[in-house]
């Protein structure tokens, strides 16, 4: 079923295996060759069949609310995943300098979210600051520790990559 399908995912996963399995689907149509399985689009359907709604829409509100995601979390935790450090810092100095704009009517939501990103900050940065003309930046010590296996894989992929050449 959908719902033990998605454990781990976020919603931008359930919404590209969707999209990649519509794209497979089509693909198929166009050429006639027999349908792929789906087993995404197949549990979106099951479960739009149990609660009475209608399947395109379903599909629908599932991309939406990942593009949603996408924009409102604006990715900080697969950067963080991903070691991003210059990525998530320049977000989280866009976040902060947007802040005022977005909740210039709600300040009580606008202190939440700045206290969120303040958290963010300072687990993964000794300091961010923008100077206009860049984002300057430090990774916290927490942020350095998680980035060794990274770097270390990185590093051993590129000494395979070398040694083959040289074979």
């Amino acid at each position: 079923m959908l719902w033990k399908r998605t454990q781990g995912c976020d919603w931008q996963d359930v919404a590209q295996k969707i999209c990649d399995e519509e794209r497979e689907l089509k693909l198929a149509q166009r050429s006639q060759a027999s349908d792929p399985e789906t087993p995404w689009l197949d549990d979106v359907h099951t479960a739009a069949m149990r609660k009475n709604l209608n399947f395109e829409q379903t599909v629908f509100e599932i991309k939406s609310y990942a593009e949603r995601n996408a924009h409102s979390h604006s990715g900080i935790g697969r950067f963080i995943e991903r070691c991003e450090w210059e990525t998530l810092a320049k977000r989280i100095a866009y976040d902060k300098s947007t802040l005022p704009k977005v909740f210039r009517n709600r300040q009580d939501k606008g202190i939440r979210m700045r206290i969120a990103i303040g958290k963010c900050e300072h687990e993964w940065y000794d300091y961010i600051y923008d100077d206009g003309a860049q984002v300057v930046w430090q990774p916290s010590e927490k942020a350095s520790k998680k980035s060794k296996p990274l770097m270390k894989r990185m590093k051993d992929k590129a000494e395979k990559l070398g040694a083959a050449r040289e074979e």
